[in-house]
């Protein structure tokens, strides 16, 4: 079907045949991937070579391409379908959102106000919560909350589980009114005003309930040891504050207490003790010293206890002394009308002197130890001074009976010139009542000096006006010596006690008037002995010759005397019991003679030459 070379070569360059198909022979279509893909194409499409096809070659490709184009417009069609229905949505929506906008623009002028007024009730609502906030905390800090309300206004009384919740909300609302006068002192006085009122009255309120529950607690303090909880010492400190309140709370105890005191007053009286070793008091009434020493002991100590109990009772209470003395007095004034039914019976079995005043100063001593923790000013310690003074007015009734009782008594003085048995009886009962001074309890002691000397000199007077009328019957001497004796045992008595000097005193000078005759007489015996007694009856004068010549045998009389100079004692004198008494009345005898007769010797020569020198009497006798 293709030419050789050598028929190419002989046809003619000059047809056009051969010019076209040199040119494609020249083009190098073989090299040209493009061509070749065309051709295969083209062979595709006409599967003979064939003039024919080669021919018609251009209306193959034309019906070729018309059925490609047709195909592809027929799957054109397919997807314009879904692209016009996705143009239309797309259209719609579109619309919608032309729409849309239009009414958003519209809402959005129509609602600006609305945002407005939502963003000032934002700023509203952050502002109410801001004051939320602050109504909240300052709720925390001036108001009760409900539950605390409700507990002070409640109309049920006040249980004692309740009481510290109570007392809780006492304390918050002390803080509260803290806290509220803080505001007086800023910009927000009325807001403090109306705080502090708030709570003035809840505060009354909590102090009402307090103040019953308190009162109830103290009305059963009926036991022998009250049971006092720590609570109710709280409560009592709260009350402290008002002090109406706390009086009447303290009437309440007291008033329980004093039914307790004296009920347990009344058993110790008359019933044995629980180990049944403690016998009643009442079996010592035969001896009214112990009889009435047990039971203010009893009253003492259990006092004392009461003390403790109202101690612990207003420990966190700033108590006036006076108030918390008044209450301990009206705790044992139950005990007044059982003590003077007691003390009659005491005073109805007739005690004697010494029991009366030991009696006495019992009453005297437990009037003064319990009036510092009582006062004095109440009925108890009006009931023991009473007492006292009735006691001591038997006492000194008593006392008085029986000195006049030994004074009456008309007894012989003995020889020895002692005292009588009935001054020597009412020296013992003196002795005794000192000796109670002493050993008994010592109240006070100015007290004590003053019922001392009261009690001594009431019985020394007596003494000495007896003795003086025992007295009276006897020689000058005898009586001297007997007042001497009497007088010297009195001193001698009350030396040994204290608060007696004044009457030691006082004794000491009726001794030195009564030593002063006896060494009167005492020289003038003196005289006697010696034939001296005519120159003491002439004194100092001068001695006519008779006189001097009387003088011999006296000098002879002088020197026996001097001999035996401590035997010549006048003998009453030697009846003096004090061994110092007596050695004092020789001692001033001797001294009185000798300054009489060295007063002679020196004014008279005569006398001087026949009489010893004064010198050797002062050596002998001194």
């Amino acid at each position: 079907m293709t030419a050789t070379v050598e028929e190419r070569e002989s046809i003619p360059a000059t047809n056009p045949v051969v010019k076209k198909v040199s040119k494609i022979l020249e083009s190098g279509i073989d090299l040209d991937n493009d061509a070749i893909e065309a051709i295969h194409a083209v062979s595709e499409v006409i599967p003979q070579n064939t003039i024919s096809a080669r021919r018609n070659l251009r209306s193959s490709l034309e019906k070729r391409s018309l059925s490609l184009t047709l195909e592809f417009l027929e799957e054109a069609k397919k997807i314009q379908t879904p692209l016009d229905h996705l143009a239309e949505t797309v259209k719609q929506i579109s619309r919608n959102c032309a729409e849309m906008r239009e009414r958003l623009s519209k809402t959005k002028s129509e609602t600006s106000s609305l945002i407005e007024r939502t963003k000032e009730l934002q700023d509203e609502n952050n502002k109410l919560n801001l004051q939320h906030k602050l109504y909240k905390a300052f709720a925390q800090r001036f108001t009760l909350s409900d539950r605390s309300n409700d507990l002070l206004h409640s109309k049920d009384p006040l249980r004692t589980e309740e009481v510290s919740e109570l007392l809780e909300i006492v304390a918050q609302i002390d803080q509260i009114g803290s806290n509220a006068k803080i505001l007086l002192r800023t910009k927000e006085q009325k807001a403090g005003l109306d705080v502090m009122e708030i709570m003035a009255a809840s505060e009354e309120a909590a102090f009402e309930k307090i103040f019953r529950w308190t009162q109830k607690e103290c009305r059963a303090m009926t036991h022998d040891v009250p049971d006092i909880s720590l609570k109710l010492t709280s409560a009592i400190g709260i009350l402290s504050r008002r002090k109406f309140l706390l009086k009447y709370v303290l009437e309440e105890y007291t008033g329980a207490r004093r039914i307790v005191f004296t009920r347990s007053f009344i058993d110790v009286l008359t019933k044995p003790g629980k180990d049944s070793s403690t016998k009643p008091i009442e079996l010592h009434s035969h001896d009214p010293v112990r009889y009435v020493g047990d039971m203010l002991a009893w009253i003492h100590q259990n006092l004392a206890s009461e003390k403790e109990y109202h101690d612990i009772l207003l420990k966190d209470v700033e108590i006036e002394d006076e108030i918390l003395r008044n209450s301990l007095a009206s705790t044992a004034q139950g005990l007044c009308r059982p003590l003077k039914v007691r003390f009659d019976q005491v005073v109805a079995n007739e005690p004697d002197a010494i029991a009366l005043f030991k009696v006495r100063s019992l009453l005297k001593y437990y009037h003064t130890t319990m009036s510092q923790r009582i006062g004095d000013a109440n009925q108890f310690s009006a009931c023991l001074e009473d007492a006292a003074v009735l006691f001591n007015k038997l006492f000194f009734t008593t006392l008085q009976t029986s000195l006049s009782l030994y004074s009456e008594r008309r007894e012989n003085v003995c020889r020895n010139l002692l005292p009588t048995p009935s001054v020597m009886k009412t020296l013992q009962l003196l002795e005794h009542i000192l000796r109670s001074f002493d050993v008994s309890i010592n109240y006070w002691s100015d007290s004590k000096t003053e019922n001392v000397r009261e009690v001594v000199d009431l019985v020394v007077t007596s003494l000495v006006q007896s003795i003086q009328l025992i007295a009276a019957p006897m020689n000058l001497m005898d009586m001297a010596v007997f007042l001497v004796n009497s007088l010297h045992r009195i001193k001698t008595t009350l030396a040994l006690y204290q608060s007696t000097d004044d009457k030691i005193e006082q004794l000491s000078g009726q001794i030195e008037a009564q030593l002063d005759t006896i060494v009167n007489e005492q020289v003038s015996y003196i005289f006697v002995q010696t034939d001296l007694l005519f120159l003491q009856q002439k004194g100092t004068g001068t001695l006519t010759t008779s006189e001097l010549k009387r003088l011999h045998p006296p000098s002879n009389a002088l020197n026996s005397f001097l001999v035996k100079s401590d035997a010549v004692v006048f003998s009453p004198a030697r009846h003096t019991s004090s061994t110092s008494l007596c050695g004092f009345v020789v001692s001033r005898s001797f001294t009185s003679f000798i300054a009489f007769y060295e007063d002679l010797v020196n004014h008279s020569t005569a006398v001087a030459q026949i009489l010893r020198p004064p010198e050797h009497l002062k050596q002998i006798l001194l």
